[in-house]
């Protein structure tokens, strides 16, 4: 990977994102499915990621059975996880990556974030805030 940018190996054609929020934990869990087209044989898929928990991850491709990769590995150095396959996926091949995940409502400003605030009643709250300039802590993306 080179200047944070990913391998041109994947495209990503579509998110479809759910995150759910627990603010008396100050956590959150997510589900993201990204429709991709293969571009170049690959057997990784790599996206950008940090300070998640992946719990689940599910790509499948046409009418095969969906497939977990044989490893996982999250780099902290570039901001990035990498899934690897036990199958090479061809080129040409749409496929959809299936991704569940958690992570916490840090106090900073990047990613998927907790401000706090006074309610009308005195006391400390919290919002969740993200500007999703930093997609990998909210997201993998």
């Amino acid at each position: 990977m080179k200047d944070g940018r990913l391998p041109k190996t994947v495209k990503p054609l579509n998110y479809n994102i759910t995150i759910e929020p627990d603010l008396n934990a100050l956590t959150f869990k997510g589900r993201i499915a990204i429709d991709l087209i293969v571009l170049q044989n690959t057997d990784k898929i790599t996206l950008h990621s940090l300070g998640l928990c992946l719990s689940a991850v599910l790509l499948k491709i046409g009418d095969q059975a969906p497939a977990s990769p044989v490893s996982i590995d999250q780099c902290i150095e570039t901001e990035t996880v990498t899934f690897s396959f036990a199958k090479t996926l061809p080129a040409k091949t749409g496929a959809l990556l299936d991704i569940q995940y958690s992570g916490v409502l840090q106090d900073g400003v990047a990613g998927f974030y907790r401000a706090r605030y006074k309610g009308r009643d005195g006391a400390q709250k919290y919002a969740c805030v993200t500007q999703f300039q930093a997609t990998g802590k909210s997201l993998p993306s």
